[in-house]
């Protein structure tokens, strides 16, 4: 059986907070940024292929909002019918998520890189 991946859409400040963090990072490793960014997008073109795959948000406790871990990121997504929305990117040092964090309807066409 042939699995057809889910087009994904990132929401404005998921990527705004990404593309910030990822920056500060290449200011002293460029190589370690770039590493870091390959990391995630293929982390993210796996959960287009197998979006159950990531771990439950735990201050969530909702199936359909979901994440993945790559140090120092946790990138929230959540998982609708005919896509995968990525909502939040933040710090894994931040403290837990607090309410308005996560909006599941905000997601716009933008692409990551």
């Amino acid at each position: 059986m042939v699995i057809k991946p889910l087009p994904m859409r990132w929401s404005r400040r998921a990527l705004d907070t990404l593309d910030e963090g990822l920056g500060y990072i290449a200011q002293f490793n460029p190589d370690a940024a770039h590493r870091l960014r390959i990391t995630i997008l293929e982390a993210l073109e796996h959960i287009r292929s197998f979006p159950k795959s990531g771990r439950m948000v735990p201050e969530e406790g909702d199936p359909d909002i979901r994440e993945v871990l790559r140090e120092p990121f946790r990138i929230l997504y959540g998982i609708h019918p005919r896509e995968i929305r990525i909502l939040v990117v933040r710090r894994m040092e931040r403290s837990s998520l607090e309410p308005g964090d996560i909006d599941v309807d905000s997601a716009s066409d933008n692409a990551p890189y």
